[in-house]
């Protein structure tokens, strides 16, 4: 399961089926970033400055991984690619989505609004997966667990303002000055700076959409 499925699955509620309202942002900036993430570490994507940029066009073998690779020759800038793109966060969802489906991980259920429009929900059926993932988030936000990807998913959650989707209030309120550290980019040490610059991006992206709702 790559990071963007991850994703997915933990901005899923286990009963209801619907996305986490306070998952919005992970859905979108988060989704987003983890592709880029995952196209960088199988060294698809280059990054020189706050530049992205084809490394090799051949196919993951990854239907939402390959789209990304598409989008990037659009999008040829970190935060262009993160805070753009509705298209690919859209299709990119609906396809992991019809992936946990089709593994028996959710269940695809479809209700009515009003009784015209068609609302589709995906309640968690097995719940393994779903569980070790949220495992590794929390232990990187609680207990400095060191696992790279834990980290990488805690970068992004905290830049997303979603770590609620696994802490309680009385927990998020004893970490609060490490959830600020993490949004800063102050915490966490990568290697180099491509972290940094994604979740810089991210909340940009945010602060944008703050703006213009005013």
């Amino acid at each position: 399961m790559n990071l963007a499925e991850k994703i997915v699955l933990m901005s899923i509620q286990k009963d209801t089926g619907k996305i986490d309202s306070r998952a919005t942002y992970f859905m979108r900036f988060g989704l987003i970033s983890a592709i880029l993430i995952e196209l960088i570490n199988r060294k698809k994507v280059g990054v020189d400055g706050n530049k992205i940029y084809v490394i090799d066009s051949s196919k993951t073998g990854d239907t939402v991984l390959d789209m990304g690779l598409e989008a990037i020759k659009k999008k040829r800038r970190i935060d262009n690619f993160i805070f753009g793109n509705s298209t690919l966060k859209y299709n990119s969802k609906k396809e992991i989505l019809r992936k946990f489906v089709d593994d028996g991980s959710l269940q695809e259920n479809e209700e009515r609004f009003l009784l015209i429009f068609k609302l589709k929900r995906y309640p968690v059926y097995n719940d393994k997966e779903k569980n070790i993932v949220e495992g590794k988030l929390r232990d990187a936000l609680l207990n400095d667990d060191k696992d790279s990807e834990g980290i990488i998913l805690a970068s992004l959650a905290a830049s997303c303002v979603a770590e609620f989707i696994v802490l309680s209030k009385e927990e998020k309120k004893k970490i609060k000055d490490k959830l600020k550290l993490i949004r800063k980019t102050e915490y966490f040490k990568f290697e180099d700076d491509i972290m940094k610059m994604i979740q810089k991006a991210i909340s940009r992206a945010i602060a944008s959409e703050h703006a213009a709702a005013g």
